[in-house]
C-alpha cells in the first residue's frame, strides 16, 4: 500500500511540477532523479512510456482504481510531449541554423526597404540561403531550413527584377 502511494504521489507530482523526474525498472522499483543534471535516461523512458496500466498494476502488485489509471496515462502524455519538445544535442545545431536561415531571409526583405540599410539585405539573403541548405538535411525542424531558402531565394529574384526595372526605366529617359 506505501509503494503505491508513493508511486502514485509521484505521478501526481511530476504532473504539475516540471522539475522532478522518474523511472520504473522492470523490478518495480521507482528511481527518482532531477531533470536539471541528466534528465532521464533514454531507455528508462523508453521503459515507461510502453508499460500499460496492466503492466504497472503487475509491477507494483497494486490494483489501480480510476483516478490513479487517469493520472498515470496523463504522465505518460506529458512525458511524451516533453520528450519530444526536448532539444537533443546533436540536432541542436542545425535546428538554430535553420531559425537563423528563417530570421535573415526575413530580415533580407526588411532591409530592403530601408534607405540606409539596404546594402546588408543582399548578404542576409546569402546567408539565408547558405544556412539553410546546410540544416535542412539534419534539422528536426526542416521547415525553417525551407522557409530561409525561400525567403533567401525569392529576395534574390525580387532584386533582380527591381535591377532589371530600375535599368530599362533610365535607358529609356535617354533616347
Amino acid at each position: 500500500m506505501k509503494k503505491s502511494f508513493f508511486l502514485i504521489s509521484l505521478l501526481l507530482a511530476s504532473l504539475f511540477s516540471g522539475t522532478i523526474a522518474f523511472a520504473i525498472e522492470p523490478t518495480g522499483t521507482v528511481t527518482v532523479m532531477d531533470r536539471g543534471s541528466n534528465g532521464i535516461p533514454k531507455a528508462a523512458l523508453e521503459r515507461f512510456l510502453s508499460l500499460s496500466p496492466k503492466e504497472l498494476e503487475k509491477m507494483t502488485g497494486h490494483h489501480m482504481n480510476f483516478k490513479e489509471r487517469v493520472a498515470f496515462k496523463l504522465l505518460k502524455w506529458k512525458m511524451k510531449w516533453q520528450n519530444r519538445m526536448a532539444p537533443d544535442v546533436a540536432d541542436s545545431k542545425y535546428d538554430r541554423m535553420g531559425k537563423w536561415s528563417l530570421v535573415s531571409g526575413i530580415a533580407a526583405f526588411a532591409f530592403c526597404f530601408i534607405p540606409g540599410v539596404a546594402i546588408i539585405s543582399i548578404p542576409a539573403a546569402l546567408l539565408a540561403i547558405v544556412l539553410g541548405a546546410l540544416s535542412v538535411k539534419k534539422a528536426r525542424k526542416k521547415a525553417y531550413s525551407v522557409w530561409g531558402i525561400v525567403l533567401g531565394i525569392s529576395f534574390l529574384v525580387f532584386l533582380t527584377i527591381l535591377i532589371i526595372a530600375y535599368l530599362s526605366f533610365f535607358s529609356f529617359n535617354w533616347v
